[in-house]
């Protein structure tokens, strides 16, 4: 997705290579690779465990009068590909579905990052969705804003809201309400725990318990449905740590990470084309798979180049307060007229 915030990730060489082969599970899952039903759901909180140590990272060096700044790189960095990811897909939607209420209802979700607290991911539902559902994964990016907009009050405002035991318990609050959340969490507990104890991940007896972990988590995760939602979390944030090796990151690598985010947001486009000459030339269902891959690759490609590098290139200089402000602002309105309105009109 899009953990590429200000330079945090410049001393993460691997993380580009992660968010690429993250990002190529997802869009494999949804093309009808047969493999382990869970493993679209878990390559999704890997990303959230990576948003959580490096967005963390950012904050805890983070004062509030910098905030205005904060606010801006991320949503200029997220809400223009989304947009972009947004208008392309309700677009084709109304060029082939036409428009009806439920059109303009999973629209203003999106458009006002509460589409994981009021769409529910069932089959009924998914189906009633602009092309069947092809812009689920857009719950992903509500997760991710309402975590930007509740770490800096933590982090910043709330009594020892830089400390271990704090996140330590948001964690375990987080697992026991929704697992997604706590893999975010788990994301900052570790920069927190960074922050306090130096690179603690890179020490020998920590990697050896570190290895283990994980690899338990893996395990236990796959080979028991039950304990998937107990474990995910843990596993998610080992491997982000077993990643975070810090070195210079590679031209190729920073392409590869860049193309990540449009191609996650975008590859039902890859997928479409796929099926399309998989029918039309009667084509084996593992080669429609490598090609609906292949045409999302292309898609998320040609989408970074012309978007995402753009607005890279262009933040900081588009940045001033008052811009930093206004968008601080935007962003936690748009997140309350979405309640709102839910609750007033939609429920």
């Amino acid at each position: 997705m899009h953990t590429s915030a200000q330079h945090s990730s410049d001393s993460y060489p691997i993380f580009d290579w992660l968010r690429f082969v993250l990002a190529s599970a997802v869009v494999l899952t949804h093309a009808g690779a047969g493999w382990w039903g869970n493993v679209g759901d878990f390559s999704v909180c890997v990303f959230f465990s990576l948003s959580g140590w490096l967005i963390g990272g950012i904050l805890l060096k983070t004062n509030a009068p910098e905030l205005p700044k904060f606010f801006f790189n991320r949503s200029i960095r997220i809400w223009i590909p989304y947009a972009v990811a947004i208008a392309l897909l309700y677009g084709l939607a109304a060029a082939r579905e036409g428009m009806n209420e439920h059109f303009f209802k999973f629209l203003f979700y999106d458009l006002t990052f509460t589409h994981y607290w009021f769409i529910p991911k069932v089959p009924e539902v998914t189906n009633l969705m602009p092309l069947k559902g092809s812009g689920a994964m857009f719950w992903s990016i509500s997760v991710e804003e309402q975590f930007y907009l509740l770490a800096p009050l933590v982090i910043l405002f709330a009594p020892k809201g830089r400390s271990i035991l704090v996140w330590g318990a948001l964690s375990l609050l987080a697992l026991a309400l929704n697992y997604h959340y706590a893999s975010i969490a788990l994301g900052v507990l570790a920069a927190v725990c960074r922050s306090q104890f130096g690179n603690w991940h890179f020490a020998g007896f920590n990697r050896l318990a570190l290895w283990t972990i994980t690899v338990g988590s893996i395990f236990a995760i796959t080979a028991s449905a039950s304990l998937y939602q107990v474990f995910v979390p843990v596993a998610a944030i080992g491997i982000v740590l077993l990643c975070a090796l810090e070195g210079k990151r590679s031209n190729l690598g920073q392409l590869i990470g860049g193309v990540s985010y449009p191609m996650y947001l975008n590859h039902y486009l890859g997928i479409f084309i796929g099926n399309a000459l998989g029918k039309f030339f009667s084509l084996h269902s593992t080669l429609k798979i490598s090609l609906s891959y292949i045409f999302a690759v292309g898609v998320g490609l040609v989408l970074y180049l012309a978007v995402d590098r753009w607005v890279l290139q262009h933040k900081q200089s588009a940045y001033s307060d008052a811009r930093g402000k206004t968008v601080m602002i935007t962003a936690y309105e748009l997140i309350g007229l979405g309640v709102a309105l839910h609750f007033l009109v939609f429920k």
